[in-house]
């Protein structure tokens, strides 16, 4: 073996991330960054280019608008109208602009306190029901616990009001 083989065997391989996706995230980022004109014919923002390195950047205003990106994006626009660059581009840039502040230390970890959204998207397994039966419910019924709008042999089972606002019953 070579030896050069052997030493990039144990490093990352970033030839694993595809080039397109690079690129978009690259034109979010010029528009973000440049005061003048982008490669895309657009003026860009002019925050100038890893700004966020020198001043602390707020978690929530990134995640915010990767969401809305990719909302846009769900919802059948491709393209951004004020940057002519892909919301795909635009999603990636404010996550990689996020990683990149917590790695060097000027991200303001303003997440709400952690809540239920880990647990409510794992898959449900029967294992995960209650003694005495399974919960034919899966997440709409709150750690499967028979709580709100649980269905049990086909019966709604559960307390007749909601444990707190906006919960399904």
């Amino acid at each position: 073996m070579n030896p050069k083989d052997k030493l990039a065997s144990k490093k990352v391989d970033l030839s694993l991330v595809p080039p397109a996706s690079i690129i978009y995230e690259a034109q979010a980022m010029e528009f973000g960054g440049l005061s003048g004109m982008t490669t895309r014919g657009v003026q860009g923002h002019g925050y100038g280019p890893f700004n966020w390195r020198e001043n602390k950047v707020n978690a929530r205003v990134y995640i915010a608008a990767a969401m809305r990106h990719l909302l846009s994006y769900l919802d059948g626009e491709d393209v951004a109208d004020d940057s002519k660059v892909h919301h795909l581009g635009h999603a990636k840039a404010c996550c990689g602009i996020v990683l990149d502040a917590m790695e060097t230390g000027n991200l303001i970890d303003d997440r709400p306190s952690t809540g239920p959204a880990s647990r409510l998207l794992k898959p449900y397994s029967p294992d995960d029901a209650p003694q005495g039966g399974i919960c034919q419910c899966a997440a709409f019924c709150r750690d499967h616990k028979y709580g709100i709008g649980c269905i049990k042999d086909g019966k709604i089972v559960g307390r007749s009001e909601p444990k707190r606002q906006g919960d399904v019953y």
